[in-house]
C-alpha cells in the first residue's frame, strides 16, 4: 500500500521529457498564439460545414443578425414609436433609418429632388430632426447626411409638400402662416415657397389661401400646380388687376357694393384737432353732406401726427375701410396706420396702388392718395393669421386711425368708412338707424329695416368680451308653444345690385348666456323676388358657439316696385322641447346677404369655389402682377380645375366641419378630388367626384355606386387606372366591401378591390415606376398576410401584393418616391416600432457567411403566416397550457384536502382531476408544496416565452434526401396563406412549403390526433412529430403517415401533449416526453421510449415526475438520459435527473433551492457538453419565477455562468453548442473549439433584447434578434440543424514545419527505445536467475512483480507504429501532435487511437473540464441535444490528437500496441508465458464499457489490479478473471 501512495504522487509531479520536444512545444504554443492574436474578426467563426443545414424558428415576423445595418439593434437605429422617423426604402427592399423627430413630433409630408444633388424634404409639426433644431420643415442630403433647417422653417404645421425638379423649388402647404424670419408682408396664410439654389423663403404670387392645404400636386402643365384642402375661393372678372374708375378705386371690384355700416350710435373722438372750427369735428367725415371743406373734412393741427378713434361698444365685421382725402389748402394724409379694438392689432391691408395699377399689402406705412381725381380708396383687410380674419372679415369693436405722414401743413379726411361684407340688417332696429344719406362719391348708407310681432323682447348677447349687443329674444312654456307661433321678426335687407347672393343668419351661442338647456329650433324664409314664396329652412339654435348659418344660395332681385329682399323668423309648430325644462328661449340677432357675382357692377362675374385651385406657379412670363388667394383671385387665372371648385360649390361642398380636399389626380381623360364631403343636390356623391376634359370643370361626373362610405386620403394613377387610398370600407352605396384601397376603371367606371387590401386605414400612395405603387398607412397586414407594418407595394401587372424583404412594424404617416422609376430609392415616414432586415414568418435558414468573420447568412424561408387569423386549435394550444391548467385548479387545491380523499366525495374528484392537470410531483404535497409547485410553474412558462396563441412555430427539423439537398419540417400553431396548418415541409429546391397529407382519423389506438406540434425529429428517414392531441410518425421516402403504433394518452384528464422527442445516438430507441401517462396499454408516467426496430413502447424506470422542458444524452455510449425541467424524484425537487439505460435507474442531478451549489430553480433548458456527464449547462428561472439562471452541473453541484448578464425579464427556450473554426479564450467553463448557443427571448445588460447569444464561457456575443408583427421583442424557440451527432474540430493545430521536427524526434525516440529494450532483454536473458523485476517501459519506475512482455511481439508492434507515424499522412501530423513532451511508446499510441478511437468519450471530461476535451488524441465528436436531427457523423475532424496545457502523453504504450495490433489484424498475446505477475489492487470508480479488444471491460466497484500506471490517462489492468486491457485512469479507485 505504501508503495501504491508512492506511485500516485509520483504521477501528480510532471512527467521527465526531453529538452528538445520541450522547445518544440514551447514553439508550437507561441504559433498558436500568434494566429489567435492576430485575427482581427469580430464574429465568432461558426463551423457550419459541421452542422449541416441550420435552421431558426419561433414567434417572430422578422429576424436578423446583431447590429446589422439599419437593423433595431443598432446604436444609431433605435426607434421611439412616439415620435416619427424617416425611413429609406431602397430599390431592393432594404430599409435604412435616415433620422427622427422630437418625443411627439410627426412627420406629414415628405418629396425629393430627383438629380444631383439629390435633396429629400420632410415637413409636418416638430421641432428636432435627427438632433437639430428646425421648425417644422427640415432637408436632408443623402449625400452628406447632413440636416438643414431651411431658413429657419415655417411657423405653423407642414401638411404637403411638392418639389419641383426643373425650378429646384420647394411648395410647402399646410396650416402655417409664414417663415419664421420673414418680414413680407404678402405671405397670406397656408403656402410658401423655398427656393433651393436661393437657400430662401418666397410667397407664391397669390399670397395664401384662408384655409389649410392638404395637398400639392403637379397640375396640368409643368407650370401648373393644383391645391386641395379646406379653403374658400372667390373668382372675379376684374381687368388686369384691381377696379379703377372716376368714383372708386380698390383693389377688388366688390367694395363697390359692400355696405357701410351704421356708427350712428359710437363714440367718435380725434387730435390734435385743427384750430379752424369748421374742421374740427372728426364725426363730421363718417357721412359728409357735400364736398370737400369746412364742415365736410376733419383736418389735424398743423405739423401733428393725427389719431382718429372710433368705437362701437359693440362687434362688427368689417371687410374693408374706405378712406378719402382732404385736398383742403394743399392738406392731406400721406401714409397711415390702422389698429383694431379690442386686440389691438395693426391690420394688414390691401390696396390698389394707382400709380402701378398693382395690388398693394401694408401695414402701418399704408399710402393714401393725394389725387383729386380719386375721392376715396378702399383698403380690404386681408386673411392672414396676425389679422385673425378669416376670410378678410376682422371681428372689431372699433378702429384707431393714425396719420403719421402729411402733405402741406398738416394731416386730415375727408371720408372715413367701415365696409360690411354685403347688405345687412340687425333684428334690434336702432343699429339699423343712423345710416348716412348723402350725395358724395363712396359715402352711402343703407335703408334695412327689422320689425317683429308676438311677445318679443330685448335682450343681450356678448361677442367680444367686454361688450354687450342687443338681440331680440322670445321665452315662454313650452306648454304654450302654440300660442307663439305668430310671433315673427322681419329683416327687409338693403342690397346695392341684383346679383346671386349667400344669405346667413347669425345665432348667437347658447353657452355664454346659459340658455342652452333652453334653446329650440325656428324656422327662416327667404323672399328673394317679388314673386317667389320664399326659401324655407329651418335652423336649430341648441349650438353652445356663435355660428353663421347659409339659409339661401341663389339670385336675389334688390329693391324694386315696392319689393325688398324679406327674411322672416318664426316658431315652427313641431319644436322640439328644450333639454332644461319647460320654458324655452328662441333668439333674433342679425342676417347678411353677401355678393358672390352681378353683371351689374363693371360687367362684374363673380363665382365661387371650394377646396381647389390650379394656379400657374412656375412660367413667370404668364405671372405678370400679384393676386390675392384669400380674397378675390381674377377669373383669368382660373383652369378647369378653379372652375370645377365652383362646381362643387354650387353641389353643396362648401366650408364647414369636416369638409376638405386632400388628393387630385387625373386618368383616363378624367380628373378626380377626393376628400372629405358629399354633396347637397340631386346627384349625390361621397368623398369623390370627378370631372372630364370635355366638360372643362363645368360640370360633375359621379363615380360608380356614388363615391366612397369614408374619407379618401389619397389618390395615385398607374397607368390607366386610379388608385384610390383612406378610411373607407366600401362604395358608399355599400354594394361592394373595398378594404382601404380600391382600383377604379375610368373607361368602364367599375370599382376593384386589392385582393384583401390592408387591415387598416391607408395614408399615402405613391406610382414608382411604370408598374408599381407604394402604399403607407396605418396597418399591420396587407392579403391577409402578417408582415406589413405601415407600408407594402402593389403590382398593378401582376394584380398582386409583393412580399417584402424587410419588416417594419408601424403605422406610416406619408411617404415619397421618384414616380418615373422603380429603381431609385423612395422615403416612408411614421412612427416605427422596430425594423428587422429579414421578415420571416417565424422560420429562417442560416448559413456560413461570404468571408470568415462575418455574421452568418440569414435565409428566408419563402411562405407566410395569415394575418391576426388563429389556428383552428391555438385557444387551448398555446405553450403556456401548464400555467393555465394551474391557475384553473388552483382554487381549488387550496379548498380540499390532498391526502386519502373519499372516493366517492366531489371533492375527490375535484382533487382527481386538479392531479391530473398538475405535475405529478405536486399531487401529495401539502398547500405550502402546492404553493411553491405553483411558483415553479411559473418558472417554467416566463412571460417572455409566452404564446402569442398564433402563427408560430415550436419545432424545426431538417431531412437529407438522397440527393444530398434539404428539407425543412416546421411545425408549430399557424396557418399559412397557402392553407398549410401547424406542420409543413420546406422544399429548399422549390423554395416553397408543401402541406402534408391529413392525418388518420381518431381510432381505438389513437382517440387522438396530432394537433399543434411542439416537437420533431428526422430518423431514417422517419418524421416523427409530437404535439397536442399525441405522437405520430410519417414514412418521409413513402409520404404517409405510419400507423403502427398504440397511441399516447392521458388518462387523468389532463391535455395530451408531446414536447420533447430525441433519438439515443446508435441506437434504436426514440425518447418520448410531454404529459401523458400511458402508451397504449403501457404505463409511462410523461416519458416513454419508442423503438425503432421492434415498433413497440417500452418504460423507462417509473417515469418522470413533473414538466418536461429538454431531453440530452451524455455517456460514451449515450447510455444516459438526461432530462431537464421542474421535477421531483425521491421527494426531492430538481431541475436535472439522469436515467442510465443499463441499471435502468433515475438519478437526480442535484437539487433545487437556494443553497450554494443548488440550481435555483426549474430548468426550461439543458444541454449536455459532448456527452460529459459531468458538463451540463442548464437554464430556467428560480423558483419564485423572478429571475433567470444559467448554470454549469460539474458532477458535484450547478455553478452559475454568464456574468449576471441576463437581466430578470430573460426567458431561455433552448440550450444548445456550435463548434467554431477559430478559437476563443481559453477558460475553465467552456472548451475553446465550441460555443453555446443561448435563445428564448433576452434581456442582455450589455445589449438590450436579444432572441438567441453566443457564450464562449467568458463573454457574450449578441447573435440573433427576432421581433414580432408589433415590433414587440420576438421568441427564438428552436436552433436546429440536420447534424445529428456533433463534432468539434482540434483547434491546437501545429505548423508543417513543426510537425516534420516532432516526427523526426519521435523516429529518433522510437530508435533509441529500441535499442534500449534489446538491452535489456539480453541482460535479462544472460541473468535468468537474478531476483531483478524487468519494467515493461521507458519509465525507471516499475511496479514490483510486473509481468515481463515478449520483445519480439513488442519490436513489431513498435516498428509498425513507426511506419505509420513517419509516412501515415494526416494520421501521422496529428499522431505527432499528440505525442508532444510524450513518452515515446505513449506517441505510438496515440498516433495509433487518433486513426482508431475516434468514438471514444473525454475520459478526462469526467472530473472536469480540459480545453478541447478529447485527451485520447482526437477531437472531441459526440454531441446531440434537443433540436438536431438527419445523418449522424461518427468521423474525426482532425485525425490526431494535439498537446494539452499540461503536456502530458495522450496514450499509454499497451494502448498503442492493443489498438494497433486490433487496428492491422494481426493481434498477438503479449503477456509472458509465465504465471500472472502482481498487480496493485484496486476498485474500478464506474461502468466502462470497452469498445475495442486492447481495453478491459468494468463494473462499478469491481475489484481490479493495476499492472501498468506510466500512462497519465490509460492504465494497464486485470480482473478477477485474468482478463487484462487498459482502462481510463479516472475510473480506478
Amino acid at each position: 500500500m505504501v508503495k501504491v501512495s508512492q506511485a500516485y504522487r509520483r504521477r501528480q509531479g510532471p512527467q521527465p521529457r526531453s529538452m528538445a520536444l520541450a522547445a518544440l512545444s514551447f514553439l508550437a504554443s507561441i504559433e498558436a498564439v500568434t494566429c489567435a492574436t492576430s485575427s482581427t474578426n469580430t464574429f465568432p467563426s461558426i463551423d457550419f460545414g459541421l452542422l449541416g443545414a441550420v435552421g431558426v424558428a419561433g414567434s417572430f415576423a422578422g429576424v436578423q443578425v446583431f447590429n446589422q445595418s439599419g437593423s433595431t439593434s443598432s446604436a444609431d437605429s433605435k426607434y421611439d414609436p412616439t415620435a416619427s422617423t424617416l425611413i429609406a426604402r431602397a430599390a431592393n427592399g432594404t430599409l435604412t433609418k435616415i433620422a427622427s423627430t422630437e418625443e411627439g413630433g410627426r412627420i406629414s409630408a415628405v418629396c425629393q429632388f430627383d438629380g444631383s444633388p439629390e435633396v429629400v424634404f420632410v415637413g409636418g409639426s416638430f421641432s428636432s430632426m435627427g438632433g437639430k433644431a428646425v421648425s417644422n420643415i427640415a432637408s436632408y442630403n443623402p449625400t452628406t447626411k447632413e440636416w438643414s433647417e431651411m431658413g429657419g422653417g415655417l411657423d405653423g404645421n407642414v401638411r404637403t409638400l411638392f418639389c419641383d425638379n426643373q425650378s429646384r423649388q420647394v411648395l410647402a402647404g399646410g396650416s402655417f402662416s409664414r417663415p419664421t424670419d420673414a418680414s413680407d408682408d404678402r405671405y397670406l396664410g397656408a403656402v410658401a415657397t423655398w427656393k433651393e439654389n436661393d437657400r430662401a423663403w418666397s410667397p407664391l404670387d397669390f399670397g395664401g389661401l384662408d384655409g389649410t392645404v392638404n395637398v400639392i400636386e403637379a397640375g396640368s402643365n409643368s407650370s401648373l400646380v393644383r391645391f386641395g384642402g379646406d379653403f374658400d375661393l372667390q373668382f372675379a372678372t376684374m381687368g388686369s388687376n384691381g377696379t379703377q374708375s372716376g368714383t372708386n378705386t380698390s383693389a377688388s371690384a366688390l367694395t363697390s357694393v359692400l355696405a357701410p355700416i351704421s356708427l350712428g350710435q359710437s363714440e367718435f373722438t380725434g387730435g390734435p384737432s385743427s384750430a379752424d372750427g369748421g374742421f374740427n369735428d372728426p364725426a363730421q367725415i363718417l357721412c359728409p353732406q357735400g364736398a370737400d371743406g369746412s364742415g365736410n373734412s376733419y383736418l389735424f393741427a398743423d405739423g401733428a401726427t393725427g389719431r382718429l378713434t372710433a368705437r362701437t361698444f359693440r362687434a362688427l365685421d368689417v371687410r374693408a375701410i374706405r378712406l378719402g382725402n382732404t385736398f383742403q389748402d394743399g392738406r392731406g394724409t400721406r401714409t397711415f396706420g390702422i389698429v383694431s379694438i379690442p386686440d389691438n392689432t395693426e391690420l394688414q391691408l390691401i390696396y390698389l396702388d394707382p400709380t402701378t395699377n398693382q395690388n398693394v399689402t401694408c401695414t402701418n406705412n399704408c399710402t393714401l392718395s393725394h389725387d383729386p381725381s380719386i375721392p376715396y380708396q378702399d383698403f380690404l383687410i386681408a386673411d392672414t393669421p396676425n389679422n385673425n380674419a378669416p376670410g378678410g372679415i376682422k371681428t372689431l369693436t372699433g378702429v384707431q386711425f393714425t396719420a403719421s405722414e402729411y402733405y402741406g401743413a398738416g394731416a386730415g379726411l375727408h371720408i372715413l368708412e367701415l365696409l360690411s361684407v354685403g347688405g345687412w340688417a340687425y333684428a334690434y332696429n336702432g343699429y339699423n338707424r343712423g345710416a348716412c344719406d348723402s350725395s358724395e362719391p363712396g359715402v352711402n348708407g343703407t335703408t334695412s329695416t327689422a320689425t317683429s310681432s308676438g311677445g318679443w323682447y330685448q335682450s343681450s348677447i356678448t361677442r367680444l368680451a367686454g361688450t354687450t349687443e342687443p338681440v331680440l329674444a322670445l321665452t315662454d312654456s313650452y306648454s304654450n308653444l302654440a300660442s307663439n307661433l305668430d310671433a315673427t321678426v322681419t329683416w327687409q335687407v338693403d342690397i346695392p345690385v341684383n346679383g346671386n347672393y349667400s344669405v346667413y343668419i347669425y345665432v348667437p351661442g347658447c353657452s355664454s348666456s346659459g340658455q342652452c338647456g333652453e334653446r329650440t329650433d325656428v324656422n327662416v324664409n327667404v323672399f328673394n323676388n317679388a314673386s317667389t314664396p320664399g326659401a324655407l329652412t329651418r335652423v336649430s339654435q341648441t349650438n353652445r358657439d356663435d355660428r353663421s348659418v347659409l339659409v339661401y344660395d341663389g339670385e336675389v332681385q334688390k329693391a324694386a316696385d315696392g319689393f325688398q329682399p324679406t327674411i322672416i323668423l318664426s316658431i315652427p309648430s313641431d319644436a322640439p322641447a328644450p333639454s332644461g325644462g319647460d320654458s324655452f328661449t328662441v333668439i333674433a340677432d342679425k342676417v347678411s346677404f353677401t355678393l358672390r357675382n352681378s353683371n351689374e357692377t363693371l360687367q362684374m362675374s363673380r363665382q365661387s369655389g371650394f377646396g381647389v385651385l390650379e394656379y400657374n406657379v412656375f412660367d413667370e412670363a404668364a405671372v405678370a402682377f400679384e393676386t390675392n388667394g384669400t380674397g378675390t383671385l381674377p377669373n383669368s387665372t382660373m383652369t378647369s380645375l378653379g372652375r370645377f371648385s365652383t362646381t362643387l360649390f354650387s353641389q353643396g361642398v362648401r366650408k364647414g366641419e369636416d369638409r376638405y380636399v386632400t388628393a387630385v389626380a387625373s386618368a383616363g381623360g378624367r380628373t378626380f378630388v377626393g376628400g372629405s364631403f358629399s354633396s347637397s343636390g340631386t346627384n349625390a356623391f361621397s368623398n369623390i367626384i370627378s370631372f372630364t376634359d370635355e366638360s372643362d370643370g363645368n360640370a360633375a361626373t359621379l363615380l360608380a355606386n356614388g363615391g366612397l362610405n369614408d374619407i379618401v386620403t389619397s389618390l395615385a394613377t398607374v397607368g390607366d387606372h386610379l388608385f384610390v387610398g383612406g378610411n373607407f370600407t366600401r362604395v358608399a352605396d355599400g354594394s361592394l366591401n373595398l378594404q382601404y384601397i380600391a382600383r377604379y376603371d375610368p373607361s368602364r367606371d367599375t370599382w376593384a378591390p386589392l385582393g384583401e387590401g390592408p387591415d387598416g386605414p391607408v395614408t399615402a400612395l405613391r406610382r414608382l415606376g411604370d408598374k408599381y405603387l407604394l402604399v403607407t398607412g396605418e396597418f399591420n397586414s396587407v392579403n391577409g398576410t402578417g408582415q406589413a407594418g405601415g407600408y407594402a407595394i402593389w403590382d398593378s401587372t401582376a394584380n398582386a401584393w409583393q412580399q417584402q424583404p424587410v419588416l417594419l412594424a408601424g403605422n406610416m404617416t406619408t411617404s415619397s418616391a421618384i414616380a418615373s422609376t422603380d429603381t431609385k430609392a423612395s422615403y416612408l415616414a411614421g412612427s416605427v416600432k422596430a425594423i428587422s432586415n429579414h421578415a420571416a414568418a417565424g422560420a429562417v435558414g442560416l448559413s456560413a457567411p461570404a468571408r470568415d468573420g462575418q455574421p452568418p447568412q440569414v435565409n428566408v424561408l419563402n411562405f407566410q403566416f395569415t394575418a391576426n387569423k388563429s389556428s383552428e386549435t391555438s385557444s387551448t394550444t398555446s405553450s403556456n397550457t401548464v400555467s393555465r391548467r394551474l391557475n384553473n385548479v388552483q382554487p381549488a387545491l387550496r379548498g380540499l384536502g390532498r391526502r386519502n380523499p373519499a372516493p366517492s366525495s366531489f371533492g375527490s374528484k375535484l382533487v382527481g382531476a386538479a392531479r391530473a392537470l398538475l405535475p405529478r410531483s405536486a399531487v401529495y404535497h401539502t398547500d405550502t408544496a402546492t404553493h411553491s409547485l405553483l411558483k415553479r410553474a411559473d418558472a417554467m412558462n416566463p412571460a417572455s416565452l409566452a404564446s402569442t396563441g398564433t402563427n408560430e412555430i415550436y419545432a424545426s427539423a431538417f431531412w437529407q434526401r438522397s440527393d444530398g439537398s434539404y428539407v425543412n419540417i416546421i411545425g408549430g400553431n399557424f396557418t399559412t396563406t397557402s392553407g398549410i396548418k401547424n406542420i409543413g415541409m420546406y422544399d429548399t429546391k422549390t423554395n416553397q412549403l408543401v402541406s402534408f397529407p391529413g392525418l388518420p382519423a381518431p381510432d381505438a389506438q389513437n382517440p387522438e390526433r396530432l394537433s399543434v406540434v411542439r416537437s420533431l425529429l428526422v430518423d431514417n428517414d422517419i418524421l416523427y412529430a409530437g404535439g397536442d392531441g399525441g405522437f405520430e410518425s410519417y414514412d418521409l421516402k413513402r409520404g404517409r403517415w405510419n400507423d403502427n403504433a398504440a397511441g399516447l394518452s392521458s388518462t387523468t384528464g389532463a391535455r395530451l401533449s408531446v414536447t420533447s422527442i430525441d433519438h439515443r445516438p446508435e441506437s434504436s430507441s426514440i425518447i418520448v416526453a410531454g404529459s401523458f401517462d400511458q402508451a397504449g396499454s403501457l404505463l409511462c408516467m410523461n416519458i416513454c421510449e419508442w423503438d425503432t426496430n421492434s415498433l413497440n413502447w417500452n418504460q423507462l424506470g417509473a417515469g418522470v415526475d413533473g414538466q418536461i422542458s429538454s431531453l440530452d444524452f451524455a455517456g460514451s455510449k449515450a447510455q444516459q438520459l438526461v432530462v431537464a425541467g421542474s421535477i421531483t424524484l425521491n421527494n426531492q425537487e430538481t431541475c436535472l435527473v439522469s436515467y442510465d439505460f443499463d441499471t435502468q435507474i433515475w438519478t437526480a442531478l442535484g437539487s433545487v433551492g437556494t443553497g450554494n451549489g443548488q440550481a435555483p430553480g426549474p430548468a426550461t433548458a439543458a444541454s449536455v457538453d459532448d456527452l460529459n456527464i459531468n458538463s451540463i449547462f442548464v437554464a430556467g428561472r428560480t423558483s419564485d419565477g423572478t429571475e433567470p439562471y444559467l448554470t454549469k452541473w460539474d458532477g458535484t453541484s450547478y455553478v452559475p455562468v454568464g456574468g449576471g448578464e441576463l437581466l430578470s425579464d430573460s426567458g431561455v427556450a433552448q440550450l444548445t453548442f456550435v463548434p467554431i473554426s477559430r478559437a476563443h479564450g481559453t477558460n475553465s467553463i467552456l472548451e475553446n473549439n465550441r460555443l453555446l448557443v443561448v435563445s428564448g427571448s433576452l434581456v442582455m445588460q450589455d445589449y438590450g433584447n436579444i432572441s438567441s447569444a453566443l457564450f464562449d464561457g467568458q463573454n457574450w456575443t449578441p447573435f440573433l434578434v427576432a421581433t414580432d408583427i408589433n415590433g414587440n421583442p420576438g421568441v427564438v424557440r428552436t436552433f436546429a440543424r440536420s447534424t445529428e451527432v456533433l463534432k468539434f474540430p482540434n483547434l491546437h493545430r501545429l505548423a508543417v514545419g513543426l510537425v516534420i521536427l516532432i516526427s523526426i524526434a519521435i523516429g529518433l525516440g522510437i530508435v533509441f527505445l529500441l535499442v534500449l529494450i534489446g538491452l535489456l532483454w539480453a541482460l535479462s536473458r544472460r541473468n535468468p536467475n537474478q531476483s531483478v523485476d524487468v519494467p515493461i517501459s521507458s519509465s525507471e519506475d516499475s511496479f514490483a512483480g510486473a509481468e515481463k512482455t515478449r520483445p519480439s511481439s513488442l519490436l513489431a508492434t513498435l516498428n509498425a507504429a513507426t511506419e505509420n507515424v513517419m509516412g501515415g499522412g494526416a494520421g501521422t501530423v496529428g499522431a505527432g501532435a499528440a505525442g508532444v513532451g510524450a513518452g515515446t511508446a505513449s506517441a505510438v499510441g496515440a498516433a495509433v487511437a487518433a486513426n482508431r478511437y475516434h468514438d471514444r468519450q473525454d475520459s478526462a471530461q469526467m472530473m472536469g473540464t480540459i480545453e478541447n476535451s478529447d485527451e485520447t488524441g482526437g477531437p472531441s465528436h459526440y454531441h446531440s441535444e434537443t433540436g438536431r436531427s438527419g445523418a449522424s457523423q461518427y468521423q474525426t475532424g482532425d485525425e490526431g490528437g494535439y498537446a494539452s496545457d499540461t503536456g502530458y502523453q495522450s496514450g499509454g504504450a499497451a494502448a498503442a500496441a492493443y489498438a494497433y495490433a486490433d487496428h492491422e489484424g494481426e493481434a498477438e498475446d503479449l503477456q509472458d508465458d509465465s504465471p500472472a505477475s502482481e498487480g496493485i489492487p484496486a476498485h474500478a470508480r464506474y461502468d466502462f464499457e470497452p469498445k475495442h479488444d486492447s481495453e478491459l471491460g468494468v463494473r462499478a466497484g469491481e475489484q481490479i489490479e493495476i499492472l501498468d500506471d506510466q500512462d497519465e490517462h490509460w492504465w494497464l489492468a486485470r480482473n478477477a478473471a485474468g482478463q487484462t486491457g487498459v482502462i481510463p485512469s479516472t475510473y480506478v479507485l
